[in-house]
């Protein structure tokens, strides 16, 4: 194995210009600590075989703080023998942090975005090109037989350790890449079976991104090609108006460094399952873009900074995009003031239910990138009395919307709790009304002997409507509940049928 590992390095040996991980590391640990008022590192997740962090760097200038701001998120690395998206995200996040306060248009980007960047998801991977192991490998190191040891073959259909990460999301996951180990497309034994996917999907739940970057560069097919989602046949996505619009102003913004032409925008195909831009537009609304940088994998060093500022020039437009015909949507529980989950669609446009446009659960906020004109929101929240606003988006509008929806007990339940699905196979729906601060109500199940058989406290929960689920795993039978609050008390009999 030594001899054969040695023999690699000396063929595959990529250019020191090219930072390694560890190097970036180190580019971050010297970056960070002095930026700590706009910079900050989380660790999403570690990778299964190194234990490599999966870093994600925010900038933002309230760092700590989840502001009401446009996030947006650029990815790099999904597959490891594709270093340049790395070095545009160590330029940019030199650059943000670098001129903030000195240069007006980089300070205007950090106060008004919440700015997300995962510089290497595939640390594992890329760590056996720049080891010298084998230049073209594309797959992080799942150890797939669990022998113990990484099985490769440095060509494209090798032995079959490692994921393909680009094909591991669970959009049509079930027709992406290949279900042989390998393949170097692999999908994995079931979607997001990778802790970088699950980094990838947690992060995008919590922050709902307005856009999302993913950079490569691709060994076969086309390079400097701006790919984004997508088309069935002649039928285009509901949003496809809007993501045309930013996809092709961004591959205008961004030229070949050998070239000088700009880079081709192209729409791409519903049913290509598994890929990361397919799989956050759907679930999330998100501009899922990913840019194929230069025309080749890995290309000579000199080329690098002029490929990596062409490409700064296509962030630049983005977070400038961030600040017209954009629509902002706040929305709040109208007694309590708490933020709302609740889904956001443009009537016109959002004609597919299966993409979603929800508000987050942070902040009850989500941003739509739209043109000018005239549009009906709607908003919806089971439990709430739904809301439709129409409003004009005129010309270089940044518009905030902010919705206050009422829950239904307010105006139609006299009571403070309301027991569903009385008769039940395996669950029973209850749903309540907290009417003051501090109140911690209790359930309480019994059997007809009067054995209690379970117990819930709902603890530090505000005022508010709340609908909870309770599994009940019994015996068939006649049980009877008590839900008690402070100042208030009911009891409830339950037939449970298997």
């Amino acid at each position: 194995f030594k001899m054969k590992f040695f023999l690699f390095l000396n063929f595959f040996l990529i250019p020191s210009e090219y930072h390694t991980f560890q190097e970036l590391q180190n580019f971050l640990d010297s970056i960070i600590p002095i930026n700590r008022h706009i910079a900050k590192i989380e660790i999403l997740n570690y990778t299964e075989v190194d234990s490599n962090p999966i870093i994600c760097v925010k900038i933002s200038d309230n760092v700590d703080d989840d502001e009401i701001e446009p996030p947006i998120l650029f990815v790099a690395l999904h597959h490891a023998e594709e270093p340049l998206g790395l070095e545009i995200c160590i330029e940019l996040i030199k650059k943000l942090l670098n001129s903030y306060g000195y240069d007006e248009n980089i300070t205007k980007f950090v106060n008004e975005n919440e700015i997300y960047i995962v510089p290497a998801l595939n640390p594992d991977g890329y760590s056996v090109v720049t080891e010298g192991i084998c230049e073209i490998w594309r797959k992080n190191k799942r150890d797939n037989n669990k022998n113990g040891i990484f099985d490769y073959k440095c060509v494209r259909e090798g032995r079959g350790d490692g994921v393909d990460l680009n094909r591991n999301y669970d959009y049509l996951w079930q027709n992406a890449g290949s279900p042989f180990d390998t393949s170097e497309y692999y999908r994995g034994p079931y979607p997001f079976s990778e802790p970088e996917t699950q980094s990838i999907k947690s992060l995008c739940e919590r922050e709902n991104f307005v856009i999302a970057i993913t950079y490569h560069s691709a060994r076969t097919g086309m390079g400097e090609v701006i790919y984004y989602p997508w088309r069935d046949g002649i039928k285009l996505c509901p949003d496809f108006i809007f993501i045309k619009e930013v996809a092709e102003s961004l591959a205008n913004n961004i030229k070949s460094d050998l070239t000088g032409q700009p880079y081709i925008p192209m729409v791409t195909s519903r049913w290509s399952g598994g890929l990361f831009r397919n799989w956050i537009y759907t679930n999330y609304g998100t501009f899922g873009i990913l840019i194929e940088v230069s025309d080749t994998t890995i290309p000579a060093p000199h080329r690098i900074p002029k490929i990596v500022e062409y490409n700064l020039n296509g962030v630049y437009y983005l977070l400038r995009r961030l600040s017209y015909n954009i629509l902002k949507i706040v929305v709040r529980d109208s007694i309590t003031g708490i933020p709302l989950d609740a889904s956001c669609r443009i009537t016109e446009f959002d004609t597919l239910p299966e993409i979603k446009h929800f508000a987050t659960k942070v902040n009850g906020d989500i941003y739509r990138v739209l043109k000018p004109g005239n549009y009906t929101l709607k908003i919806e929240k089971e439990g709430y009395k739904g809301k439709t606003i129409n409003f004009t988006l005129n010309e270089k509008e940044f518009k905030e919307i902010y919705v206050y929806l009422r829950p239904f007990v307010y105006d139609t339940f006299p009571q403070n709790v309301y027991l569903f699905k009385n008769i039940t196979k395996d669950k029973i729906i209850i749903v309540f009304w907290i009417k003051e601060n501090l109140d911690n109500p209790e359930f309480h199940l019994y059997d007809k002997n009067g054995r209690e058989v379970k117990r819930i406290i709902f603890k530090n929960l505000l005022p508010g409507f709340y609908r909870k689920e309770i599994n009940l795993n019994l015996q068939k039978g006649i049980y009877f509940s008590i839900f008690k609050t402070k100042n208030y008390k009911k009891k409830s009999k339950i037939i449970f049928i298997k």
